[in-house]
């Protein structure tokens, strides 16, 4: 059995991005985001949880799964850290969503995360709003 897999996801900032949510954080394939949208970080990604290749699904579809997602932007870095879940069905076209929760939808990529929107660091979230690109490595262990 295969026990890593990643997924590097291009994406970028966008004026209203403005990273508050306390419990998650998401990227999404739409261009845009508007100021409701305060769990959002990156735009015009390249792909949806959907688009994710079969054996990053795989493993995260474990609850044994691990999650490690690196955020770099402009020579910043920002690690995220959370678990998978045999009830993910990885099934949204347009959205990743990682939570802080162990809620699990068709967006989610990531449960019980040590990082949400909110705790982005600040010059971080306003190289976003500059519009900068973002990339978003997505690693997964199962042990």
């Amino acid at each position: 059995m295969q026990k890593y897999a990643g997924v590097t996801i291009s994406c970028h900032g966008h004026p209203h991005i403005t990273a508050l949510h306390p419990s998650t954080l998401e990227i999404t394939r739409e261009p845009a985001v508007t100021l409701r949208g305060d769990c959002i970080v990156g735009v015009g990604a390249v792909r949806g949880a959907r688009d994710l290749p079969p054996d990053v699904r795989d493993l995260l579809c474990r609850d044994e799964a691990r999650v490690t997602a690196c955020f770099r932007c402009r020579g910043l870095t920002v690690v995220l850290h959370g678990h998978g879940s045999r009830k993910m069905t990885l099934s949204d076209p347009s959205d990743m969503v990682f939570r802080r929760s162990h809620f699990v939808c068709g967006r989610t990529v990531a449960i019980g995360t040590d990082l949400t929107a909110r705790l982005f660091p600040r010059d971080f979230v306003e190289e976003l709003r500059r519009g900068h690109p973002m990339t978003v490595e997505i690693s997964v262990f199962v042990p």
